[in-house]
């Protein structure tokens, strides 16, 4: 997902160009779908780590992510994400989440 770190800290994201833009729409588009949408958030352990590091301006979720709607943020110290996020999918299937 989009985190300031990508923007205004040391990871800049710098291809493909619009990539922000791209996430934003997508996510408007599912929101807009009735698609279930998950942000996933990168965190580091360490009290002391450069990038990505719980409660600095470049751990944060950018504003522009801020501003859209999720159904869910999921908060990932370790890789994959895709664990968390397949089982919050198979949850709003059960349920009906994101689907008209």
């Amino acid at each position: 997902m989009c985190k300031n770190e990508y923007f205004t800290g040391a990871m800049p994201v710098t291809y493909p160009k619009g990539s922000l833009e791209n996430i934003t729409r997508a996510m408007d588009h599912a929101h807009a779908a009735g698609i279930p949408v998950a942000a996933i958030q990168h965190t580091s352990p360490a009290p002391d780590a450069p990038a990505f590091r719980k409660g600095s301006h470049g751990w944060e979720l950018h504003d522009e992510i801020k501003k859209r709607h999720a159904d869910i943020v999921i908060e990932k110290a370790h890789a994959p994400a895709v664990s968390p996020a397949r089982a919050f999918l198979r949850g709003s299937q059960r349920t009906g989440l994101g689907q008209s």
